[in-house]
């Protein structure tokens, strides 16, 4: 009799296990948006996908390209830890839609001459819950010059501030935020 309960059990256990993704949305979300961000008369594609099934499971990726497709900056990741909803949560696909929304937010790109100013990274911290990822005379170089910034999210309560150098074309990691 025992052996029979165990076998219901694993087989219901296979059952459920199997079906788990059944009840929950896949995420296909693509946004894209026409940016300068390689400098003030550049013409680049900020592209977002979100794409998985089910969503919780999905990636995200930000990718900012030149006109010509040269890839000037990237960043992938696994999408749940950018929302505050339990993986189970059968709304994460709507979720998806929001964040690749604000991802394309033309409020998100600035000028690295708008920075604050520098401060130990504890004050720093203290004043803009972020923690600078140059070093001082870099980053005070930066605010003396009006290069593009772009700012997204990392994580559902974090955030990355990436600055382009039009004179060596690449990204920088400015600093990284979170509450």
């Amino acid at each position: 009799m025992l052996r029979i309960s165990l076998l219901l059990a694993t087989a219901f256990l296979l059952a459920c296990e199997s079906s788990a993704g059944d009840d929950y949305p896949d995420c296909d979300v693509a946004r894209q948006l026409q940016v300068s961000f390689a400098g003030p008369d550049s013409e680049n594609q900020l592209a977002i996908t979100i794409q998985g099934s089910p969503c919780y499971e999905a990636s995200l990726s930000v990718s900012i390209a030149s006109a010509t497709g040269a890839r000037l900056y990237q960043y992938e990741a696994r999408f749940k830890p950018h929302v505050a909803l339990h993986w189970e949560d059968s709304s994460l696909d709507v979720d998806a839609e929001r964040l690749a929304d604000r991802f394309v937010d033309p409020e998100s790109f600035g000028l690295t001459s708008d920075l604050p100013q520098w401060m130990p990274e504890a004050d720093y911290y203290e004043a803009n819950y972020q923690i600078i990822q140059i070093s001082e005379e870099d980053y005070e170089d930066l605010r003396h010059k009006d290069w593009i910034t772009y700012t997204h999210s990392v994580h559902y309560e974090g955030w990355r501030v990436v600055a382009f150098d039009p004179e060596n074309q690449r990204s920088i990691i400015v600093s990284e935020g979170t509450l």
